[in-house]
């Protein structure tokens, strides 16, 4: 939500282990009015996969910023 408040971010690739928290975040009302929609945003794209294993074998384009969320 709030990287893509800024215009000038043209891509989102968010990489989510678990493809139900995504639909949570998606489908639940509440989720989706603090999260403001993020996900819908057509910039975002999903990956449903272990975010280090995808860098290592799958992310061939280069990224301007990585932002990592390590669980707590």
């Amino acid at each position: 939500r709030e990287i893509l408040k800024h215009p000038e971010v043209e891509h989102v690739t968010l990489v989510e282990l678990d493809p139900a928290m995504t639909r949570l975040a998606q489908d639940a009302e509440l989720l989706k009015n603090l999260n403001e929609g993020a996900l819908q945003d057509p910039r975002v794209h999903v990956v449903h996969q272990d975010a280090l294993v995808w860098l290592d074998r799958e992310a061939i384009e280069p990224y301007d910023v990585l932002i990592v969320d390590f669980p707590d």
